[in-house]
């Protein structure tokens, strides 16, 4: 076997090997990334995980959120993430060494997302999170779809992605 076919066997084989880890780390973030804790995430389109949310029960309120919000998370698929919300409407986002301070405020959909211009499909019922960056000058909205004692899931309505976090303290 030549010098070139031996490089290119190894790197086919790197590749496979890549993939197979990216594949594999998938499964297990989605197996613990149970948007509802019933319904695997990767399951459902964005509108199911809302209209899911809305059908497990009462709507939730400013003062049910607000009562579990304050304290830090831990992001559920992405190591290292973290958040925290203090009572004073502050919160710091850190992944490794970076940190972001911004301000947060629990809102309804007139108080804020409707403002947002997005293709993601969303319920306007319940709670929204806006997070303050730059003096107040730039605003992100979040749906809040699930919040208890122990998780917190956000819909992230300028891009549609679906944060989940279990509470660190």
């Amino acid at each position: 076997m030549s010098n070139k076919n031996l490089v290119i066997l190894v790197l086919a084989g790197i590749v496979l090997m890549t993939g197979l880890f990216f594949f594999y780390r998938q499964e297990k973030i989605s197996e613990n990334n149970s948007v509802l804790n019933d319904v695997p995430a990767q399951n459902l389109t964005l509108e199911e995980v809302i209209e899911k949310a809305d059908l497990k029960g009462s709507v939730l309120t400013k003062s049910e959120v607000e009562s579990v919000l304050v304290g830090k998370w831990g992001s559920l698929d992405r190591n290292g993430y973290e958040i925290e919300f203090t009572k004073n409407g502050k919160m710091r986002e850190s992944l490794s060494e970076n940190s972001n301070e911004a301000l947060w405020k629990l809102v309804d959909f007139e108080e804020g997302p409707n403002e947002v211009i997005s293709t993601v499909l969303f319920s306007q019922n319940g709670v929204f999170l806006r997070q303050s960056l730059d003096e107040g000058k730039n605003h992100f909205y979040y749906k809040v779809v699930q919040a208890d004692e122990n998780r917190l899931i956000l819909l992230y309505l300028h891009e549609g992605g679906i944060l989940g976090f279990d509470r660190i303290r």
